[in-house]
């Protein structure tokens, strides 16, 4: 009798226990809350909120407040995605922890990064320093917002950072620039320059830009009273784009052409030594015909048929790969002109010591100097001076440029921004060739 009585009273006492321990009473000697059944390490228990029915199905649904403090936990973040392959999480946090000076805490959430700073200072001078590379490959940067919380990258949109030249004066604010820029795409915001109004030469806006859209070269601004402006659009980086998968990041069919050409190689080699030689004759002689040809043509072409050539295979080429220079000159040339001035600052400092010790560290220095004044001669190239086959480099130029940033940034002293100016280096003092 008494243990049939004990099986019936058991389940009573252990779900008294339970509900006692949810109260914070103790059942019994030595009863332990409800939130120690779980460990000391819980921070916060949770708190049943009715839900409310719509429909005859019940949802969740927090009150604004609620909403609002859960956004203003992230106003610190910085949302991140990699174009083409990621980096695995050690190499992306060490990295970026090495060129923001440890003032970040890395998460990931799906195929996002997300960046948590101390503050929103430190926050304005990563986004606007950028565009960031982790092992070469491109960092994706945006500001946190609801749409991003879900953790899925939606690579038909991509923010890029926009150039804006000739905005009239009585335009140039958040408002105007706003009408402008969502010509281009949806305008997120605006660098510190620009919404400060330092430099009223051009506006530098990050637009976020879909697959489909055209990216014009001008806009046609209508100021009223029959006064129409064009507004000059560049942007120095934009990754590829793939028409087969209509996302940016990769080009299948350029990967696919690869893939045939190294197959092709490959049989070539295969074939046996017998073919090589056959075909290295074959395109001596092809090659010396077309130098022959060329040489022929050239004498018998104007000075200017070069141009008049470019012209009529789709435009002023010349302008074009100017008005790239002249973009990439935006985005780089005052960080490398501070870079600059930092390192000829420490060589005139060692030249004026009683000896000149030679050491490894001062060799670097000098070469770093050098390839600074490359690449700051490169974005002062005259336009009268640039050359066809400029453009097909000016990418292999400017990915110098980002990992020389990257590697040598100078460092940022804490809850301090870099400087927006330093004295600008004057291009005649750049003698070495391209």
């Amino acid at each position: 009798m008494a243990g049939h009585q004990s099986s019936e009273t058991a389940p009573n006492l252990h779900v008294n226990c339970i509900w006692s321990s949810i109260s914070g009473d103790k059942v019994g000697n030595g009863t332990k809350s409800w939130t120690n059944l779980f460990g000391s390490g819980c921070s916060q228990s949770l708190v049943f909120h009715s839900p409310v029915e719509v429909s005859g199905r019940k949802i969740a649904k927090p009150p604004r407040e609620v909403i609002e403090r859960g956004k203003n936990q992230w106003q610190n973040c910085l949302i991140g995605w990699f174009v083409g392959s990621t980096p695995d999480f050690k190499q992306v946090t060490s990295t970026v922890n090495m060129l923001w000076e440890n003032t970040v805490r890395v998460s990931t959430r799906g195929q996002l990064y997300i960046f948590k700073f101390s503050d929103g200072e430190t926050l304005n001078w990563v986004l606007e320093s950028g565009p960031w590379h982790v092992g070469h490959i491109p960092l994706i940067l945006q500001r946190w917002c609801t749409e991003l919380s879900v953790g899925k990258a939606d690579f038909r949109k991509i923010p890029v950072w926009v150039i804006l030249r000739n905005i009239p004066m009585h335009l140039y604010d958040c408002t105007g620039i706003s009408y402008i820029a969502s010509v281009v795409g949806k305008p997120l915001y605006m660098d510190k320059g620009t919404a400060q109004q330092t430099h009223l030469d051009f506006a530098k806006v990050c637009v976020e830009i879909d697959f489909d859209n055209e990216i014009p070269a001008e806009i046609m601004l209508d100021c009223g009273d029959d006064f129409v402006v064009g507004i000059s659009v560049s942007i120095p980086w934009v990754p590829e784009k793939c028409s087969k998968c209509r996302v940016f990041g990769h080009n299948c069919l350029r990967q696919q052409q690869s893939s045939l050409q190294r197959d092709m190689q490959q049989r070539l080699q295969a074939s046996g030594s017998v073919l090589q030689p056959t075909q290295n004759m074959m395109d001596q002689q092809n090659q010396l015909y077309r130098n022959q040809r060329g040489l022929a043509e050239a004498s018998s072409m104007p000075l200017d048929s070069t141009a008049q050539a470019g012209q009529a295979n789709g435009g002023d080429w010349q302008e074009e790969i100017y008005q790239k220079i002249k973009s990439l000159k935006d985005f780089y040339l005052q960080d490398l002109n501070e870079m600059y001035q930092k390192i000829a600052t420490k060589l005139q400092q060692h030249d004026s010591l009683p000896q000149h010790p030679r050491s490894e560290q001062l060799e670097k220095l000098i070469l770093f100097k050098v390839m600074l004044e490359r690449l700051i001669a490169m974005l002062q190239f005259p336009k009268s001076e640039i050359y066809p086959g400029l453009k097909e480099k000016l990418p292999s130029y400017e990915k110098q440029i980002v990992q020389f940033l990257n590697t040598n940034r100078p460092r940022r002293q804490q809850g301090q921004l870099p400087p927006h100016h330093m004295p600008s280096v004057q291009p005649h003092s750049f003698l070495l060739p391209l």
